[in-house]
């Protein structure tokens, strides 16, 4: 799935001589002055001291540990007594939250798969044989809790699955553990490209065996490497792994048997590179994964007038309805949940509830570079602009949600772009979608930026006879979020009572 250029220079570095470390037997609950897990003390003894001591380990020869049953056990529950009392310190203050917080308006599916607080899979089997550096990394993922890491139990549910998804996760950790203790953010230290690169061997080990190809851990593995290619913005290298992937699947005849954390990986890497680009989604969503929209008659009833209208238009024109139904859910569904910390850090069921929006607004029809010469030149300048204004909303959404977000700005642009080009096509006939479109892409914009948006609302405003309130009340009673919204309603009522001289 690697370039050429990719794998040799992840094959120059070759695996370094393990250093002689020693674990402690009984866990310290010290960090060092950077909240960091402390580093394992080196020593040159190979001796096994008593209960209550320390059991020192030559790492220089591996063999030695695997003849020491008691050792291993030792080693065992160190890791896992940690990990047991972070988890259930962790189910504690979940349970106070959940207890607090509303709840959803929509049941989840497959509610026993969809909470974070799934337990990690036993970190006494590992899927290579293991070092003590190595379960100091994983002790170091697991434990740092400062902040909120999306999707880490479910990649550690997923990175047990094959030995090269686990070697990617070990470099990351390396990769995190430098940049929490160092100024370097951007140098690769030889541990981590050693991870990096023994994975891709075992990548191209599976990719060449008829029998492991199509595999949960071939994907798994492709789909460690689509996380780092994304953390690191290496596009180019996304594409590579992502099309690999997409080949991949064809050939296994679809999603059946994959694990459940599995394709909510899918989802959520495809739609991250998807929103980037702008471009259609590699896959299809996994049928566990569909979601359906609600009644039109739940609607807010400016909302039902406006879909009722849309969709008595061709059909290439009323799917605009189906993307404004889908984001009016979403909206529901957050201004029900939004004032709850907890709902923010709910990666699964978040990225269950925007994804499938996200893919259907990505899968929707592009504005013709023709479409100035074609019937209805409006309708379809008023789909693309209900498009794009509803993928600004769900990177927003993204971005709340702390999922990976680099596309907000290009978005932004895309539309303003759109907007001084083409906003002339839309007739009076849509003129509440307009004013919600251009309410919204000024709320989301930064109040410097606003420009373009303050002065097209006041030509509405003029055309119409209508207030600057008004205006926004039309936005408000179409499709509003007041996590991204309210706080800056009053401002920018401020700002068009300025402009429009009011």
């Amino acid at each position: 799935m690697a370039s050429g250029a990719e794998r040799g220079r992840l094959d120059e570095h070759q695996p370094a001589p393990q250093d002689e470390q020693v674990l402690p037997h009984r866990l310290s609950r010290q960090h060092s002055s950077d909240g960091s897990p402390p580093l394992a003390e080196l020593s040159t003894s190979t001796s096994s001291s008593g209960r209550g001591a320390l059991h020192f380990v030559n790492m220089s020869h591996p063999e030695d540990i695997r003849r020491q049953s008691n050792v291993q056990r030792e080693i065992r529950r160190h890791v896992m007594k940690g990990v047991s009392d972070h988890r259930g310190h962790l189910r504690g203050r979940r349970r106070a939250a959940a207890q607090n917080g509303a709840q959803n308006r929509r049941q989840s599916p497959h509610p026993e798969r969809l909470s974070p607080s799934r337990s990690l899979a036993p970190l006494g089997s590992f899927p290579v044989q293991t070092n003590m550096r190595m379960l100091e990394l994983v002790r170091f993922a697991n434990e740092v809790t400062g902040f909120y890491v999306p999707f880490r139990v479910a990649w550690w549910e997923t990175a047990m699955m094959d030995p090269g998804a686990f070697y990617v996760t070990l470099g990351n950790s390396a990769d995190f553990w430098r940049r929490l203790n160092t100024n370097d953010i951007m140098a690769k230290t030889p541990e981590i490209m050693r991870h990096y690169s023994r994975s891709l061997i075992e990548l191209r080990k599976r990719l060449d065996d008829d029998s492991e190809r199509t595999n949960p851990g071939t994907i798994a593995n492709i789909l460690a490497h689509i996380c780092l290619n994304m953390r690191h913005c290496d596009w180019d290298s996304w594409r590579v792994h992502i099309d690999g992937l997409r080949l991949v699947m064809r050939d296994r005849g679809g999603f059946d048997s994959l694990p459940y954390q599995m394709l909510v990986l899918m989802l959520y890497y495809d739609m991250c590179g998807a929103m980037v680009f702008d471009a259609p989604p590699r896959f299809e969503i996994a049928p566990g994964l569909v979601t359906t929209n609600s009644s039109i008659r739940a609607a807010p009833p400016r909302l039902q007038a406006i879909l009722v209208q849309l969709q008595q238009m061709p059909p290439d024109i009323a799917i605009a309805a189906d993307a404004l139904q889908k984001i009016s859910d979403v909206a529901d569904i957050v201004n029900l949940n939004s004032h709850s910390a907890a709902f923010w850090t709910k990666d699964v069921d978040s990225i269950l509830l925007i994804g499938p929006p996200m893919h259907y607004l990505l899968s929707m029809p592009r504005l013709p570079e023709d479409f100035d010469t074609l019937p209805d030149t409006g309708g379809l300048v008023v789909r693309e602009l209900i498009r794009q204004v509803c993928l600004l909303i769900m990177s927003a959404l993204k971005q709340k949600f702390t999922f990976f977000t680099v596309e907000r700005g290009t978005i932004q642009a895309k539309l303003a772009q759109f907007i001084t080009s083409n906003l002339y096509y839309i007739g009076s006939e849509y003129r509440e979608i307009k004013i919600w479109a251009l309410v919204t892409a000024a709320l989301l914009e930064e109040r410097t930026m606003r420009e373009l948006y303050l002065t097209k609302l006041e030509d509405e405003a003029l055309e119409s006879h209508t207030s600057p309130q008004s205006l926004i009340e039309i936005a408000r009673e179409t499709i509003w979020l007041d996590s991204l919204e309210s706080s800056g309603s009053d401002e920018l009522l401020h700002d068009m009572d300025l402009v429009f001289g009011y």
